[in-house]
């Protein structure tokens, strides 16, 4: 009879957290226009946690943002806020959107993150 072995390991690699506005990687008419801008932070446990990276884009660009993330255990906390023109208002407004449970959990992954 063998003894019981326990081993531990952590998986190490990094992942992508791709940021789209709207539905710009498959319609690329959609992609944000001049005076249209993003700004993005992403954390590592939450809204309080360490800001892991920031960016920004300013139109006009294609309005795909590809971020990359170490592999982890713990969630990412993604905040996007946006400027957009609203063409039924007919004037520019502003708006955020808030993915609180973002996992890249494995080498090489991509997850794709509409706002």
């Amino acid at each position: 009879v063998e003894s019981t072995n326990t081993v531990n390991f952590t998986i190490v690699g990094l992942g992508t957290i791709r940021l789209v506005w709207w539905d710009a990687d498959v319609n690329p008419s959609h992609a944000p226009g001049a005076n249209e801008w993003a700004n993005w932070t992403i954390r590592a446990g939450g809204s309080s946690g360490p800001i892991v990276a920031t960016g920004s884009g300013t139109g006009p660009w294609d309005g795909i943002d590809d971020v990359t993330v170490p592999v982890s255990a713990t969630p990412y906390w993604v905040y996007v806020y946006y400027q957009y023109w609203d063409p039924d208002a007919g004037f520019f407004e502003q708006d955020s959107t808030t993915f609180p449970n973002v996992v890249v959990s494995t080498p090489g992954q991509v997850v794709t993150l509409h706002y």
